[in-house]
Formats: structure tokens, C-alpha cells, sequence
């Protein structure tokens, strides 16, 4: 009996050590990207034309290429107009987006966990289903343009304001709550818009962080449907902006043809730049991510 839990200890020990060294090499490999590019946003223009950039910045100095820093594209970056109301309309279309959708997930999800409605059952697979079958772009944009919310930010929020799985996550999460405090509110005359807002949301701190989260960052992160729907530059988001440099070292948004840093440079900063706002959020939100999705992936 000894001698098979020893096996099995040392299966086990085995089965985790393989499994830390794969785990650590897919973090490496997610890592070295996003560490490469702080580097070539921090180094010099001669180092980066080198070609000689992997995870450290380096300056020219002495004659050789050394571990060093310069903010110069950074600085570029910060003078741009262009990047702050890229920021300004990102942020207002993310805040309205992620208000709404929350009060409409949490709409749609409380009669599938507390109501005894007729056709539930149906009004359940109504949803599910669009998770599997979607419209598609040219049917979206019909629909829009004939709401004439085409070059409207409107169109942006619109478009994402309800996800399927959203909606079933939250209704998992509501599962969790039992029903008996439900039916003791209903008793004192309590209705369904007093129960989900004096009860059942503020006992759901997690799973509604967890979903403004995705929803921010799925906003936060969107290109095509700007793409398609935002014409005017003063409506552009943060990731139209993004596009022209990325695509462009001319473009008129970032003109570097009167500096010496290269485009690498300053994509990368402007890249970074872009990003800090969701690495600052994330830590805040991590443990609300972590709970919130796993108790409405169990409960049921």
C-alpha cells in the first residue's frame, strides 16, 4: 500500500512539474512580445535600426550599443492631439456601453433564474441560440444606416449592448441566490424591479464586475465596427487612431518626418501608451474576475 502511494505521489509530482514547465513556456512566449515592444519603444533609433532590441532597451553610447532608455517617442506620443480624443470618445463610448449593458443583462438574465413565465424554456433558447447564429456585417449595417446612427458612436454601443453568454453567465450567478428571499420579498409586496435592484444586484458585486470588465475591454479593444460606422476624425476611437499608425509613418496623425525616431518607435509608444489604462484596471479587478466567473460557471 505504501509503495503505491509513493507512485502515485511521484506520478503526481511528475505530472506537475511537466505541467509548470509548459505553463511557463506559453507565459514566456505571451510575455516576450508585449516586453520587446516596451524595449523598442525605449531605445534609440540607431538600436532599433540594428536590429539588435529583444527584451531590454538600449542607447548608443561610446561608440557601443548599452543598456539605456530615452522617452523620446514617448514624449511624441504625449503631444499628440490626435491620441486624447481618440481617448476621450473611447472613454465615453466604453462608459455608456458598459452602464447599459449591465442593466440589460440583468434584465434579460432575472426572469431566467426567478420567473415562472409561460414560455421560459423558449425565451431561454431564444437567447442561447444567438450565440451559435449572427446576422452577419452587411445586415448590421443595413440595419444601422437605416436607423441613421451611421458616423454615431451610438452605432458602437448599439452593436455590442447584449451578449448571449453574458446574459448566461449572469443568469448562473443568480442561481447562486436562493429563491426563498425572492419569494419572502414578493410576499411583502415587493415587485420584480424592487427584488432585482434592492436585492439581487447588490448581492452580485462580482459576476457584474467580472461582465463590466469584459465589456470595457471588448470596447475598449474593438476596430471594426469603427471601421465601418465612424467616418468623421473627431468621432474616431482610440483604435482608428491606432490604425493610422500602424499602417502609416506619414500618416498626418503622427508625422515623423521632422524627428529622428523611426516609426517602430513611436507605434510601440503609442501602442503602450494605449494600453496603460487597462493594466492599471486590471489588478483592481482581478479577484472580482476570478470569483465572479467561476461561481456563474458552477452554480447552475
Amino acid at each position: 500500500m505504501n509503495t503505491i502511494k509513493q507512485k502515485m505521489s511521484t506520478s503526481a509530482r511528475v505530472a506537475y512539474i511537466i505541467l509548470l514547465v509548459i505553463l511557463t513556456i506559453l507565459a514566456l512566449m505571451i510575455i516576450y512580445p508585449f516586453v520587446n515592444m516596451i524595449a523598442i519603444s525605449l531605445s534609440e533609433t540607431s538600436a532599433v535600426r540594428s536590429g539588435s532590441i529583444s527584451i531590454f532597451p538600449k542607447i548608443y553610447k561610446n561608440g557601443k550599443y548599452r543598456l539605456g532608455a530615452t522617452w523620446e517617442a514617448y514624449k511624441m506620443v504625449v503631444k499628440n492631439k490626435a491620441i486624447y480624443l481618440g481617448y476621450f470618445n473611447t472613454i465615453k463610448v466604453c462608459l455608456i456601453t458598459c452602464v447599459l449593458s449591465l442593466l440589460l443583462t440583468s434584465f434579460a438574465a432575472y426572469p431566467m433564474a426567478f420567473s415562472n413565465i409561460r414560455f421560459k424554456k423558449f425565451y431561454t433558447q431564444f437567447i442561447v441560440v444567438t450565440m451559435w447564429f449572427s446576422a452577419g456585417t452587411v445586415p448590421n449595417y443595413m440595419v444601422i444606416k437605416q436607423l441613421h446612427l451611421v458616423d454615431s458612436h451610438w452605432a458602437l454601443i448599439l452593436c455590442t449592448l447584449l451578449s448571449a453568454y453574458n446574459i448566461i453567465v449572469l443568469r448562473g450567478y443568480f442561481y447562486g441566490i436562493p429563491k426563498s428571499i425572492v419569494e419572502s420579498a414578493k410576499i411583502d409586496g415587493a415587485n420584480d424591479f424592487v427584488i432585482l435592484f434592492a436585492i439581487i444586484l447588490p448581492n452580485s458585486g462580482p459576476i457584474l464586475a467580472t461582465i463590466g470588465l469584459w465589456t470595457v475591454v471588448g470596447q475598449w479593444n474593438q476596430y471594426q465596427n469603427p471601421l465601418l460606422y465612424i467616418e468623421s476624425p473627431s468621432k474616431r476611437v482610440l483604435q482608428q487612431v491606432l490604425a493610422t499608425v500602424i499602417g502609416s509613418a506619414g500618416s498626418k496623425d503622427f508625422d515623423i518626418s521632422g524627428s529622428k525616431l523611426s516609426i517602430e518607435q513611436v507605434r510601440n509608444a503609442a501602442l503602450m501608451f494605449t494600453m496603460l489604462p487597462m493594466i492599471a484596471a486590471f489588478p483592481f479587478f482581478q479577484k472580482f474576475l476570478i470569483s465572479g466567473t467561476m461561481t456563474g460557471a458552477v452554480k447552475e
